[in-house]
């Protein structure tokens, strides 16, 4: 079974003032007639190995404050929500949604697609195809990241340096958000790919990477999904990345070539994004 997780918890606090701390980006109607959320949903309520749809599948990770929020958007019970008592950074909320999923009857086999909540990636098809492509390895024990062949030089994202062109490839290594010169460094090379922030693996791998690299949370993991909450304050306050995804050697990267992606991180990305598509610029929007 596939298990999709949606990101939900972050404050865009770097698109303010339209989106603010009570109302973050997420839950805003930014592009065409939907919210990001409720973008993001549609694209992942898709079929799991067996051609299923199935929306008890689907699953919000955020912060307990927009819990309303999220069940007026959309169509999912509270079970199917994952709310930290505080935010924290990804590591502590990946850790949650694991200890949450193992209460609910998870199966070691079964595998978690985590992807943030403000991506617009199309075409669909290409989406699910490399999504496909990327459960086949995932099956193996394999983490795998999503990458983005990069168009221009851009200091905002991460990069990840890969071993080759194929479409699957072993990662190097992870690179923080670079200075210009050295993003146009990255867009000569090649070798350099946008990290999109979508990660798939079993249940069982994502377990033992936090218990092999990440001690200091995986020890408060070993109890009832109770007792870690009442200790999730205490935890350190890491990104994936840096607790986990660049310490493992069981990592890599599906490219998802051909396909456009847009990380609706600030008011620049979204400006270019309304120049391609003005048509999907809600009036309500002033950039």
């Amino acid at each position: 079974m596939l298990y999709k997780i949606i990101l939900a918890g972050g404050g865009g606090t770097r698109l303010a003032p339209l989106s603010t701390e009570d109302n973050p980006k997420q839950f805003i109607t930014l592009v065409g007639t939907k919210s990001l959320l409720q973008t993001t949903y549609h694209r992942l309520n898709i079929p799991d190995e067996y051609w299923i749809r199935e929306p008890a599948t689907l699953f919000v990770s955020s912060s307990a404050k927009y819990k309303d929020k999220i069940l007026q958007q959309l169509p999912i019970s509270e079970k199917n929500l994952i709310l930290e008592p505080e935010r924290k950074n990804t590591a502590p909320a990946l850790a949650l949604i694991v200890k949450t999923l193992e209460a609910q009857g998870v199966q070691p086999d079964d595998m978690l697609l985590v992807a943030p909540a403000d991506h617009i990636i199309q075409p669909q098809v290409d989406f699910e195809y490399f999504l496909h492509l990327g459960t086949e390895r995932a099956k193996t024990g394999k983490i795998i990241l999503f990458g983005i062949q990069p168009t221009y030089a851009e200091t905002g994202y991460g990069y990840i340096n890969v071993a080759n062109t194929d479409t699957i490839t072993p990662i190097l290594s992870f690179k923080e958000k670079p200075s210009l010169a050295v993003a146009e460094e990255y867009l000569k090379a090649g070798s350099y790919l946008w990290n999109s922030g979508i990660f798939l693996f079993t249940l069982a791998t994502i377990q033992q990477a936090f218990q092999s690299y990440c001690p200091e949370i995986a020890q408060r993991m070993q109890g009832s999904l109770e007792e870690f909450l009442q200790h999730f304050s205490s935890l350190p306050s890491l990104s994936i990345d840096y607790a986990i995804m660049e310490k493992v050697d069981n990592i890599q990267m599906v490219v998802m070539r051909e396909i456009e992606w847009w990380d609706i991180g600030d008011w620049e990305r979204l400006r270019r994004f309304y120049e391609k598509y003005p048509r999907l610029k809600p009036e309500s929007i002033s950039t």
